[in-house]
């Protein structure tokens, strides 16, 4: 078993710490020894309960095992608290050498060695070694870092003179001598009022985070694993342990029955967080360094950490500066509020997609769900409406005179980001409306790197042969023939609507554009190369002249607009390469095809991809209406698909009207 609890550096009156050979000196240098006094100097108790030094790791020690260990010469009889330090002797020995400095009195607590006799003799009479030695050092009118490099100088030339070569000449003495001179050095500058009020802080404020192992498992082994991180002192443990301390009964079965009762629901909440289905729902952090444990999250949503906040022990520190904030029922209101959201399908969807795509916070989620604008409570169908305005809201911000989402107006070059927020919310809704009880996989989205894939090809250098150059030319004048026959079918249509005029007038300007324009340029390219091997590479006359026309046919087939893009992994995306529509097909198909577990249980390859269910559908032209062709993305294709985005994707961009029965 192991107890966290903070302990003010009074409580460890009379205490004997030992520290064993396997452990490294005293290394403490004079900035670091500064620092701290600096920070205890700064600490206000009017914003703060306590100054929370870093862990003190401890194992209880018996007696006579301190006895054995270390015998009379370091021993005081009459102490009976003794403890095996593993890990924080470097804080345990500073604080020690500040109360030397600040107090003439008997001595705190004991620090012994096992075999390093030497440093114990010299840091417990350490005041009588070096007080009345003639060293005086000023940090006035001087800038920080001109002062410490003044400071280790004088430090190092005293020692020289004084102990150099002597009884007591060893790398642990000298760092002893170093803080203790600097610590004398600082408050030699203080007034009597100032030591007054700082002993008092060290005393009664200052707190070690107390780590006491009580495991079977020796000492040596614990202080392996503290540093190997098997053993981490955790924000997280620490929050645990202040809330299992805060439950106090006079009635111990009623106490024991109220703290497991906590640890089976602490218990609950790591497991459901560690489901990775759950965490990447309302996460979107695929850094495993970035929280010590899972419920750091859930911690950090409760009270608000500030974003830039770097303190990993930050939460802790909250929670620990005042009793009356360990309120486990509103930590568990969170949660189950997350749970809530993920075990509701359309929520789920709906919030996940609003985390992913940073429309707003989980924090900010949570508030919105518990109070309306009047302050009362929301109701669920009030909430999923506020989703869907979030959404809104954001798909509807104007940018360059327009929404920032026109779905006629947005491409590839302008609107990158757009595009993906449009595609990726088409995949959920899709397979939402497809397939019954299906939940989109954030997990695997969150850890795969996603582009914007062009269905249609849409660079010149993709072209390499007169095979290819003829196939492009070809699929050009039968995507133009595609718009002339809709044309012709609009025409021939009585009673149009106004989209359908608009549609008309749309292709009536495209095909005026080819005459007069693309068209010549799609002649040029086509001279010489009906006689040549459709392996040839071709001239650099004709690449120029097909940079030309891919430029004119961009626009023309609107290649960079949303009916010819579709969402796709960045390694898959690359695989396809120049690839023409029908190969495009085949490879993603065959990504898509394979398994994620194998018959066997085994996992899947390495080359196994989540390939967005929209994406496949396009290659697949579930979308098109009609299929005439299935080798060549055409007009129909991409006016279909877009189509289908649009009318998916309305709720997200009219408030649907209510209607009264």
């Amino acid at each position: 078993m192991t107890n966290f609890k903070t302990k003010p550096v009074w409580e460890l009156e009379d205490y004997h710490f030992f520290i064993d050979d396997y452990q490294r000196g005293y290394k403490w240098t004079s900035v670091q020894v500064l620092d701290l006094l600096n920070d205890l100097a700064a600490y206000d108790r009017a914003r703060e309960n306590f100054y929370s030094l870093q862990p003190l790791a401890v194992k209880t020690m018996d007696v006579k095992t301190m006895d054995d260990k270390i015998g009379d010469k370091q021993f005081e009889t009459g102490t009976v608290k003794c403890f095996e330090v593993i890990d924080g002797q470097q804080r345990l020995t500073t604080i020690f050498l500040i109360l030397k400095a600040l107090s003439k009195d008997k001595d705190l607590y004991q620090i012994s060695y096992q075999t390093r006799e030497s440093s114990a003799d010299f840091l417990n009479t350490i005041r009588e070694k070096v007080g009345e030695l003639p060293f005086s050092f000023s940090f006035a009118g001087k800038k920080y870092e001109q002062a410490i490099s003044e400071l280790n100088k004088a430090l190092l030339s005293q020692w020289n003179i004084q102990f150099d070569g002597g009884t007591f000449d060893n790398i642990d003495n000298y760092h002893f001598f170093a803080a203790y001179l600097a610590i004398k050095s600082w408050l030699a500058e203080k007034d009597d009022n100032f030591k007054n009020v700082f002993i008092d802080k060290l005393l009664n404020d200052t707190h070690f985070i107390w780590y006491l192992d009580e495991s079977k498992a020796d000492a040596k082994k614990v202080f392996r694993n503290l540093n190997s991180g098997k053993i981490g002192l955790t924000n997280a443990e620490l929050i645990k342990a202040l809330f299992i301390n805060n439950l106090q009964n006079p009635n111990k079965e009623i106490q024991e029955l109220q703290q497991n009762s906590f640890a089976n629901e602490w218990d609950e909440i790591e497991q459901t967080l560690h489901n990775d289905d759950f965490w990447f729902f309302i996460n979107n952090s695929t850094d495993a360094g970035k929280y010590q444990t899972r419920i750091d999250f859930l911690f950090d949503i409760v009270i608000e950490k500030p974003s830039g906040e770097k303190d990993k022990l930050y939460t802790y520190r909250w929670y620990a500066n005042d009793e009356s904030r360990l309120d486990w029922k509103r930590v568990k209101n969170h949660f189950l509020k997350l749970r809530e959201w993920y075990n509701n399908r359309k929520w789920y969807h709906l919030v996940g997609y609003i985390i992913d795509r940073k429309f707003a916070t989980t924090k900010q989620l949570i508030d919105l769900s518990h109070v309306n604008s009047d302050g009362k409570g929301i109701s669920k169908s009030d909430f999923e409406e506020k989703l869907y305005e979030i959404i809104r809201e954001r798909f509807n911000r104007v940018k360059d005179d327009r929404a920032s989402h026109d779905l006629e107006q947005i491409t590839f070059e302008n609107d990158y980001d757009e595009v993906k927020n449009v595609l990726l919310l088409f995949n959920i809704e899709q397979y939402q409306r497809n397939v019954p009880g299906f939940r989109f996989p954030f997990k695997a989205f969150k850890n795969t790197p996603w582009t914007i894939e062009h269905i249609h090809a849409q660079n010149a250098d993709d072209i390499e042969t007169i095979g290819e150059l003829s196939s492009w030319i070809s699929d050009v004048k039968e995507i133009k023939q595609e718009i002339v026959t809709q044309k012709v079918k609009l025409e021939k249509q009585v009673n149009l609507n106004h989209p359908q005029q608009d549609e008309i007038e749309m292709l009536s300007d495209k095909l005026k554009n080819f005459n007069e324009n693309i068209g010549k340029r799609i002649e040029e390219l086509a001279i010489d190369i009906e006689q040549a091997e459709a392996s040839e590479s071709f001239s650099d006359e004709k690449r120029t002249q097909l940079k030309a026309a891919m430029e004119d046919v961009k626009e023309f087939l609107d290649v960079h607009k949303l009916g010819n893009l579709a969402l796709l992994d960045g390694p898959t995306n690359s695989g396809l390469g120049k690839k023409p529509f029908a190969q495009k097909r085949d490879y993603i198909l065959e990504k898509d095809e394979q398994p994620w577990v194998r018959a066997n249980g085994d996992k899947a390859s390495p080359s196994k991809v989540f390939i967005p269910p929209a994406t496949v559908q396009v290659f697949l032209k579930y979308y098109t209406r009609e299929v005439t062709q299935y080798d060549l993305w055409g007009y129909k294709d991409r006016t279909n698909y877009l189509s289908e985005i649009k009318n998916t994707l309305k709720p997200y961009f009219e408030k649907a009207e209510v209607k009264h029965v």
